[in-house]
């Protein structure tokens, strides 16, 4: 079995050399039919002018019509006439009204008589191709002589379509020679030219065949042009930057969970190995229970965030439905707010009614929670105030505390996963609630931006679109 051609130059080249013969093909056999119709239409009129010729000339000295019988001139046999007739290829034969040649001058003068000929006695010139015992084809104009309006006899002019013949095998012989040839020249020329244009595609996949999971610093190096090829092989690097940066974030993220997992794990480990290395009080125990409880909580909290960061995206595309955001802030401060107070924190509001955003409540909810948490974690004392208002087709919210602030060289990692900003900011936290709610917010095709001057407090700014379109 043959193998079908997978390559794309190949493919390309057979199509264009395919649609050209076929092409060809047809133009060449409407030039073969328009000129043997041309050729044959040409001869016809010259034997028809011919004989208009020859009847026109009935009254003259050249024909005689003696006895209802027809016969031509003696002096028609005349050499310089013979050599015309035979320059011109024209055999001149009389017949009589039974079809019996009377009189001839020509080289088929002793051609027999077709008898499709005979049919112009009924007065109706008959035009008609005849092939002689020697193969050779003819073309043949009878028309019929007329005395006293009775019909006497007919003249024949023959006349070789060898001529025709010929020029049109020539024609056939070019169209077989140039077809195929030029049929074959194409298909290399547009092989050629595609694989030219595919150069570009076959770098790129040598560049998808070097990449790996490991290895993603491969890169498309191409001349910079603005066609297809040369934005596919932009997108394509493109894509590869994004994939090297989401698998260094993944590894990253993953190195960090470790860590952090195995933190409570080992500090769990250790209690438990000191608790039973000699028979405790019950004070002891219950210290003991007591700080692996704590171990616990920070367990699952670290759990619950690492799941809500591989959750929210689908969860966001399954439950986003109108949200009164107006509502919801409100909420979430009284939730807060005797935490603040136990703290000895005051939280102000100033929000705007009927905020409303398209989005998933739940989502929501955990973002203003962890914002908001985040600023009682690291404001001492002093106030948070909450802002929501709406700016054009977005709702504005910030949340701006009186806390430590933040040093600027920290301001461009704080959303990171598991970042934290030694030594204040090293506390009960587990680095993921920043992160959680920068994912929220994207989720919700928002954005979330922070200023802070170190020793006045923090802003953060959350924007959101009132309609996702």
């Amino acid at each position: 079995m043959i193998q079908r051609s997978t390559t794309l130059r190949v493919r390309f080249a057979i199509w264009t050399g395919g649609l050209l013969c076929v092409t060809l093909l047809l133009f060449s056999g409407f030039v073969y039919w328009q000129t043997a119709q041309g050729l044959s239409e040409s001869l016809d009129t010259g034997l028809q002018a011919s004989a208009l010729q020859i009847t026109a000339s009935l009254s003259g000295e050249q024909v005689n019509i003696e006895d209802g019988q027809i016969t031509l001139d003696e002096h028609l046999s005349d050499p310089t006439l013979l050599a015309q007739l035979q320059t011109q290829g024209l055999t001149i034969r009389v017949l009589d009204r039974t079809g019996a040649i009377r009189q001839a001058v020509g080289a088929y003068q002793h051609a027999p008589v077709d008898p499709v000929s005979l049919r112009a006695r009924s007065g109706t010139p008959v035009w008609h191709t005849q092939i002689l015992p020697d193969r050779t084809a003819v073309r043949v104009y009878t028309v019929p002589v007329y005395e006293h309006s009775q019909s006497v006899g007919l003249i024949q002019i023959i006349q070789s379509l060898e001529p025709v013949v010929e020029t049109l095998q020539q024609l056939q012989t070019a169209f077989v020679i140039g077809i195929p040839a030029l049929t074959v020249l194409t298909g290399l020329a547009s092989y050629w030219l595609a694989a030219q244009a595919l150069q570009p595609i076959t770098n790129i996949i040598r560049t998808a065949q070097q990449i790996s999971a490991t290895d993603l610093h491969a890169r498309i190096t191409l001349p910079p042009t603005d066609d297809e090829v040369g934005r596919l092989a932009a997108t394509f690097n493109s894509m590869l930057a994004r994939l090297e940066d989401a698998f260094r974030r993944e590894r990253q993220f993953t190195a960090d969970a470790s860590h952090e997992l195995r933190t409570p794990v080992a500090a769990m480990e250790a209690i438990i190995t000191v608790t039973r290395e000699r028979p405790r009080s019950v004070t002891e125990y219950t210290q003991a229970l007591d700080d692996l409880l704590v171990q616990t909580r920070r367990l699952r909290s670290l759990i619950d965030d690492l799941l809500q960061l591989t959750r929210s995206e689908t969860r966001y595309r399954s439950t986003h439905t109108p949200v009164n955001l107006s509502l919801l802030l409100e909420d979430v401060t009284e939730t807060m707010r005797p935490l603040a107070e136990e703290r000895g924190l005051v939280i102000v509001t100033e929000i705007s009614p009927n905020l409303v955003v398209v989005g998933d409540s739940d989502s929501l909810i955990r973002l203003w929670l962890n914002v908001l948490d985040n600023a009682i974690k690291y404001t001492p004392r002093g106030t948070i105030t909450l802002r929501a208002f709406r700016t054009g087709d977005q709702v504005t919210v910030t949340v701006t505390d009186s806390g430590i602030g933040i040093a600027p060289e920290h301001l461009p990692f704080i959303f990171e996963r598991f970042y934290r900003v030694d030594p204040a900011r090293s506390g009960n936290g587990n680095g993921l609630g920043l992160a959680i709610a920068r994912e929220i917010v994207r989720l919700h095709h928002g954005t979330i931006t922070v200023t802070s001057e170190l020793g006045h407090g923090t802003t953060f700014t959350v924007n959101l679109p009132t309609d996702l379109g």
